[in-house]
């Protein structure tokens, strides 16, 4: 009985993955793109590494004549051994993944034509990751 009460306290107490993400009003010169929500039910892949929740949001501005993009992932998992192993089984080049938790904050971006987490980008991570905790 303790074991499930100690499980549901982590569960609850696992930040909603929309809660975490910025919205526009909280950021100046950027423009957000949010992605529909996208379930477990919805996406076999995501099932499969236990996702219990998954939003996107992308973050976009002009900077320099070109489009800077900063895309970032929140997944919420139901235990933090899941989002463990979830984070560690992951190498996609040019990404940012970090664990918090439940949840994994993900980050990759494009700017002009270079990819990857360029330093605004990582600004704006480290405040999702901030409020993730």
């Amino acid at each position: 009985m303790r074991r499930l009460a100690v499980l549901l306290a982590l569960v609850l107490a696992a930040p909603a993955a929309a809660d975490v993400l910025l919205g526009a009003h909280e950021l100046r010169g950027w423009d957000v793109l949010a992605e529909a929500p996208v379930g477990p039910h919805m996406d076999p892949d995501l099932a499969e590494w236990g996702v219990a929740e998954k939003r996107v949001r992308h973050y976009t501005r002009m900077r320099g004549g070109a489009v800077e993009v900063c895309s970032v992932e929140v997944w919420r998992f139901d235990s933090v051994a899941q989002a463990t192993a979830a984070a560690q089984g992951f190498a996609f080049p040019d990404w940012r993944i970090d664990r918090v938790g439940a949840v994994l904050v993900m980050l990759h971006g494009r700017s002009g034509v270079r990819r990857g987490v360029f330093p605004a980008c990582q600004r704006l991570g480290a405040r999702v990751r901030d409020r993730a905790s």
